[in-house]
């Protein structure tokens, strides 16, 4: 038998090409493991930035009967975030408050942004944890600066690259056009007014429709926002609206139906107010033929003396009482008054006088209080049939 000999171990040339090429196929796994961290990180970065654009200017995609319905900080707020975590944290910001009258609010009201796309929950960093360049001079621009966490592209890795998006004029601003209508001719020299929430409260804005009855409203952020006509020069004609819109896209053009005063069917004249004694009396009549039955009918009003509503009336109806605890009046801060009337406004030149009783002193509800003319007065009108609600306004003489 041949006895096989020889060195079955080997030589150092060998185990140092071994060592190499383990060292490269680590460096490879190592490497292989991060540019996989850094792509689902990036990912989520890009999500993430798409989130923080929604919270801020809401989600186009949430319609109701084709009209956008969320408008994010923006539409609340009326302006941009100083910083992205005025997203999360009201801080100093307004608080939000709704407007009765008008049937809109502006303010905070978040939180706006909640992290569900990044192990982060800082609405300011990205996915690596860095903070993002969030600035909102010139055109407002968010960045993501990459796996690198700093500007621009390192050279063999992808995922620094800068991820940026920004937000401009067609985001941010919509002109607002419509025209002021009577049946099928266009009403020139009308007053239009628009509120729409502008840094953190509601502001009002006019405008006078042109010769052709049209009307534009520019830089107005897409939000819900109220329009009305104020005045127009069309005899026995009141205010018409306010009417709530819902602006969206950077050229919104009003209903036709909402600045008619044939199309929208206001059933509301109003004829001579007069003030004295404490009292405020509207004389109301239907611009119908028929007379038409109120549900409801709420007043609020503005500017005046220092007065305390007694009571409040509609035509023929008793004289509702509004104090809940015998003789006192309501107090003079409270300008809102609502009753049931259960009555009708009568047709053409027969007017129904909608009267309201002011006192000077609270205690007993006694005194003749001041001049009430400049005073502003809005009434909403409830009808009982369609349900529907007109709103008039007018200044006392």
């Amino acid at each position: 038998m041949k006895l096989l000999t020889g060195n079955a171990g080997m030589t150092l040339l060998e185990v140092i090409g071994a060592v190499a090429l383990i060292a490269i196929l680590a460096g490879i796994s190592v490497q292989s493991v991060r540019n996989n961290q850094n792509s689902e990180k990036y990912e989520q970065t890009r999500v993430k930035m798409e989130a923080i654009r929604t919270a801020i200017f809401g989600d186009a995609a949430l319609d109701a009967k084709g009209q956008k319905i969320h408008f994010g900080y923006f539409g609340d707020m009326g302006t941009l975030p100083v910083t992205l975590t005025s997203l999360t944290t009201r801080g100093a910001q307004t608080a939000w408050s709704f407007d009765t009258q008008f049937g809109i609010g502006a303010g905070w009201r978040g939180p706006y942004f909640n992290d569900q796309y990044t192990t982060s929950q800082a609405v300011d960093t990205d996915a690596w944890g860095t903070a993002f360049s969030y600035t909102t001079t010139g055109t407002p621009t968010l960045t993501s600066f990459g796996s690198d966490g700093a500007s621009g592209l390192t050279v063999g890795d992808v995922y620094s690259k800068d991820l940026s998006m920004t937000f401009d004029s067609a985001l941010r601003l919509s002109s607002v056009r419509g025209f002021v209508r009577d049946g099928d001719a266009r009403v020139p020299n009308a007053t239009v007014e628009i509120r729409y929430p502008s840094a953190g409260a509601l502001t009002a804005v006019y405008n006078t429709s042109a010769s052709d009855g049209s009307f534009t409203f520019n830089t107005v952020p897409p939000t819900y926002a109220v329009i009305t006509v104020t005045s127009v020069p069309i005899t026995g004609s009141v205010a018409l609206g306010p009417r709530q819109i819902a602006i969206a896209g950077p050229q919104f053009l009003v209903p036709n139906y909402l600045m008619n005063y044939y199309g929208s069917k206001q059933k509301v004249a109003i004829g001579t107010i007069t003030s004295g004694s404490g009292n405020v009396d509207i004389p109301l009549s239907s611009s119908y033929e028929a007379n038409q039955n109120v549900d409801r009918i709420t007043a609020y009003w503005t500017g005046g003396p220092t007065a305390f509503l007694n009571f409040i009336k509609m035509g023929a109806a008793a004289a509702v009482d509004v104090s809940t605890g015998g003789p006192t009046c309501l107090s003079s801060g409270t300008r809102t008054a609502s009753v049931a009337s259960g009555q009708t406004i009568n047709a053409n030149t027969t007017a129904t006088t909608f009267e309201l009783q002011f006192k000077s002193v609270a205690a007993g509800c006694t005194g003749t209080p001041g001049s009430w003319a400049g005073a502003v007065f809005y009434i909403n009108i409830e009808w009982k049939e369609s349900k529907e609600t007109d709103a008039i306004s007018f200044t006392v003489p």
